[in-house]
């Protein structure tokens, strides 16, 4: 298996406020961790359809609790910036469905 590092990443709120009334946040990386990602089954694309495992990926790790996955707003992995779409405890592991570009 081979395993990636990642930066999980939340939103942090300054305490100012934008013209609007807006918090202003700023991103904050709350861990650096390792994960691996994992292929997509049949069984996934037919519940999830093709638009999701198309542009998402899966990263899975054990070194992420459940409450720090829920509160990621993204992950950074070798510059590349993903979107945490879900999260799923599985046991000893979390599971992270992320999305992003693809290149």
């Amino acid at each position: 298996m081979m395993f990636v590092n990642f930066d999980l990443v939340t939103s942090q709120k300054t305490g100012e406020k934008d013209r609007l009334g807006n918090d202003i946040t700023k991103n904050v990386v709350k861990r650096v961790a390792k994960g691996r990602f994992t292929e997509w089954s049949a069984d996934d694309v037919s519940l999830y359809g093709r638009d999701l495992t198309s542009s998402a990926r899966k990263l899975l790790t054990n070194q992420v609790s459940k409450a720090e996955a829920k509160q990621a707003s993204h992950v950074v992995i070798d510059g590349s910036k993903y979107k945490v779409e879900s999260v799923k405890d599985l046991g000893r592991w979390r599971l992270l469905v992320i999305k992003g570009y693809r290149l």
